[in-house]
């Protein structure tokens, strides 16, 4: 009782990784070939599909006709729409006198998507990564800047910059980097092992 419990608490978790129901599943899987019970064979059955016959099938059937001639009859407001969109634009102004309305919106179903023609097929190009400084204690600081070169995006160069901002030489100065194994590192020769004060 006390494991069937823990593992319907495990199951019913908002916080439980796939994997752990999945685990979950399987125990409750082994322990139904060792529990005796009347209530084994019913848990793992499968549940008989939903069937639409019936008198609730033909309510809906008929609701949803009904909806659709409502939709059908009812003309289409574009233009009292956009006014009643702009009057709550005006509220939200304020005070501000001098608004500027968007342009009217094309009434014709398919004149939005002709738009779409006129789009460049490159895709813009990704907006620079900011330098980052990533490191600073005892008077070092250690500055990254990025440049993706645009004939091969798949790469990043980072340039990493050390500055001395205590009174005496940094000497012996190394930076190792480390990335996960699905990147690939290349290090360059620094310009030198001293950063002077």
């Amino acid at each position: 009782e006390e494991v069937l419990a823990l593992l319907e608490k495990v199951l019913q978790s908002h916080m439980s990784l796939p994997a752990t129901r999945g685990y979950a599943l399987t125990a409750l899987m082994k322990l139904s070939t060792r529990l005796c019970g009347d209530n084994k064979a019913a848990i793992l059955e499968k549940m008989p599909l939903v069937e639409r016959d019936g008198p609730q099938a033909d309510e809906e059937a008929k609701e949803s006709k009904e909806a659709a001639q409502l939709s059908e009859a009812a003309p289409v407001p574009t233009e009292p729409q956009a006014s009643q969109l702009l009057d709550l634009l005006d509220l939200l102004d304020g005070a501000s006198g001098d608004v500027q309305h968007p342009p009217p919106l094309d009434p014709s179903p398919g004149g939005a998507l002709i738009h779409l023609l006129d789009l460049p097929c490159v895709p813009p190009p990704p907006a620079p990564i900011p330098d980052l400084k990533v490191f600073e204690r005892e008077g070092v600081q250690l500055n990254l800047s990025f440049i993706r070169p645009p004939e091969n995006p798949a790469l990043l160069l980072i340039t990493v910059t050390a500055t001395n901002f205590s009174e005496g030489d940094v000497t012996h100065f190394i930076c190792q980097a480390a990335v996960p194994k699905s990147l690939q590192l290349q290090l360059q020769a620094p310009s030198g092992n001293t950063v002077p004060a």
